[in-house]
Parts: structure tokens; sequence; C-alpha cells
């Protein structure tokens, strides 16, 4: 049985508790790094991403050689996307009144004496 040869872009993996650890290999022009995705699925899918992108021209920031930065980033947003738990607040719909129900409350305001009601 032969064994491939290993790419020079090869990353090292490894898992350690609930953290996969990564090491990138130098590249073209930059240094070698280090990048922590979480052990469950969000982070197995951001690591297979890494690697099905990642070749002899990679560069740092792109999709093939990612920093920790965009991994956090991007697990932050599948999870949103894919959790029920994880809420996402929506904006609330401005209130819109008539110029009737404005007048009535300007009408008032000043009749407390609060004379920096505005007028439109």
């Amino acid at each position: 049985m032969t064994h491939p040869t290993t790419p020079p872009w090869a990353c090292q993996c490894w898992v350690e508790g609930g953290t996969i650890h990564v090491s990138c290999p130098q590249g073209e022009g930059h240094p070698s790094h280090y990048l922590a995705f979480p052990a469950d699925a969000h982070g197995m899918h951001r690591l297979r991403s890494l690697l099905n992108n990642r070749n002899v021209h990679s560069l740092l920031g792109t999709k093939g050689d990612q920093t920790q930065w965009r991994v956090d980033k991007d697990i932050a947003l599948l999870k949103r996307k894919i959790d029920p738990d994880v809420s996402v607040r929506k904006a609330k719909a401005k209130d819109r009144f008539t110029q009737a129900q404005r007048a009535v409350a300007r009408t008032v305001l000043r009749g407390l004496g609060l004379t920096g009601a505005v007028r439109r």
C-alpha cells in the first residue's frame, strides 16, 4: 500500500477537549498560523470548508487560509441560521400617527406647559 506524499500546504489537526485545533503551515509570503474550531457540527462545517479550499496558492484571509476572527464570525452566523434556540431580534415597526393624533398631542403638551413640542 502506497501513501501519498503530504503537500506543503497541508494542515495539522488535533482535538483537545471541546476544541479542534488547526495549525496552517507557512504559505507564499506569510507566516504559519493557528486556528481553533468548536468540536461540534458548526466547527466541523467550517473546518471542512477550510480544508476543501486550501491549496498551494491560498493567501491569508481567504477561504483556504482563514483568520481566527473570520472563523468565529462564520460560526456565529451558522449558529444563528441553524439553531432554533438562538433568537434574532427584529426591528420594531415605527409607530404611525395621523395628523389629527399629532395635533391633539401638541395641544395636550402645550396645556401641560411643555412648549418644546415640535411642529412639522
